[in-house]
């Protein structure tokens, strides 16, 4: 395969294309999107065992200073004051944060990592990673504070799904710690070498985890991860079905659900609903970056929470998940209508793939089983159609004064579908499978 030297590979690039890989452009770096098997069988594997993702191409940033902290808590929307770090089994902690603007939009979303030495990490989007350490470091010698851009020494993988913590017990057999919880990391010796694990994802699984090692390190742990958790389930997955399962978990892609709109507007951080959970406001004596414009976002929140009327300048619009009803794929940028009315636009949009428990013994509504009733090896081998089920699923950038009875449509290539406005498309808060919540009619 041709590959293009002006693009950043990981340090797995070619053990990806020994294995099949269809390699893509992405943030200026090439990466898997995906493997032989395919992206809606990497989306099920996922689901019901464990995926291995490489998110090498995520930027990476330290910092040095003894004022660390208080640059931390004026350049990040969340409040890194609250993270603790302590020795096994406390360990680290991480939150989800963004990057504001003053304006009350975002640089970027990231998450924010406090490991067990007390030292802090931040991931940011790879797209993004150039203009985020340039705007830290602008604002960083205020604060005497250094930042070090660790993307080329590191790796960085993703190990998400429900046989995850076991794939790591069986490459760390002296592992005596339970399982961290949600946002907890722990330093665990993986082949001799010194690894940083975290309970983090970008999936919607219950059980998954985020693993920091030295890029030297990263084809040799990542082929025996590979080796050991096969026989459970563990396969190789590409960037497409990173996107559906992060679609189908309603969880934002930055770009699409935040940052600028369809319409190349700003878009308010909390018009994304999970940006309330990387916003702190807690702390009446904390300034950052933005505080003024997002306490006012906050007031328009509420006053909609209340069937009040928010203030519409501060919040025209939100994003919402959406069903797609009939035959047809919802694209980002495609037109969402209230009767004839134009009310927004799709931020993302793809078919996801789901598990059919009904076909498999189990009622369709309830939480999936603790114990898995599926085989990896039978399932390959079988390939059934009737344990699987597909639905096209949306986000959507929406008028938030919308008149709630009125169904909405998705104008998309010329064709009007049917959608339907939902809470989400599935939930993760059943360990240890994720279960997908289809649409009634």
């Amino acid at each position: 395969m041709m590959t293009d030297h002006s693009l950043k590979e990981t340090p797995l690039a070619h053990w990806h294309r020994e294995h099949g890989a269809r390699m893509t452009e992405f943030g200026g770096w090439e990466m898997p999107l995906f493997y032989p098997a395919g992206i809606l069988k990497e989306h099920l594997r996922t689901r019901a065992w464990a995926g291995l993702f490489d998110v090498s191409h995520m930027g990476r940033l330290a910092f040095r200073g003894q004022r660390t902290l208080d640059f931390l808590r004026f350049a990040l929307s969340n409040d890194a004051a609250a993270l603790v770090a302590g020795q096994a089994p406390a360990g680290g902690q991480s939150q989800y944060t963004l990057i504001p603007r003053e304006d009350g939009s975002a640089l970027d979303d990231a998450f924010l990592y406090r490991f067990e030495s007390g030292e802090y990490l931040l991931v940011v989007n790879a797209a993004n990673a150039s203009a985020d350490a340039a705007h830290l470091q602008a604002l960083a010698g205020g604060f005497g504070v250094e930042i070090e851009d660790r993307t080329a020494a590191t790796a960085m993988f993703a190990l998400q799904g429900p046989a995850s913590w076991e794939v790591l017990r069986v490459l760390a057999p002296t592992l005596s710690h339970a399982m961290p919880g949600r946002n907890r990391s722990l330093t665990l010796t993986l082949l001799q070498t010194e690894c940083v694990v975290s309970r983090t994802g970008y999936t919607g699984e219950p059980i998954g985890f985020e693993i920091f090692l030295p890029a030297d390190r990263a084809e040799a742990i990542w082929t025996r991860l590979i080796e050991v958790g096969r026989p459970l389930g563990l396969g190789p997955i590409g960037l497409g079905a990173r996107d559906t399962l992060r679609l189908e978990a309603s969880l934002p892609l930055f770009g699409q659900e935040g940052g600028t709109d369809p319409d190349g507007r700003p878009m308010p951080i909390l018009a994304v609903p999970s940006s309330r959970f990387g916003v702190s406001r807690s702390d009446a004596g904390r300034d950052f970056v933005g505080r003024a414009a997002l306490v006012r976002q906050a007031a328009a929140v509420q006053a909609l929470r209340d069937g009040g009327k928010p203030d519409l300048s501060v919040l025209p619009r939100r994003v919402r998940p959406l069903a797609v009803l009939d035959p047809g794929v919802a694209r980002h940028g495609d037109t969402v209508l209230a009767g004839d009315e134009a009310v927004g636009r799709i931020t993302s949009g793809s078919v996801a793939p789901y598990w059919n428990w009904a076909a498999l013994g189990q009622e369709e509504n309830a939480p999936p089983p603790v114990e898995n009733p599926l085989s990896a090896e039978a399932w390959e081998e079988q390939d059934s159609a009737a344990e699987t089920g597909k639905r096209p699923v949306a986000l959507a950038y929406v008028d938030v004064n919308l008149v709630e009875g009125l169904p909405p449509e998705i104008l998309s290539r010329g064709r009007r579908l049917r959608a339907k406005w939902v809470s989400r498309h599935g939930r993760g808060d059943v360990p240890p499978f994720f279960r997908p919540v289809l649409p009634t009619a």
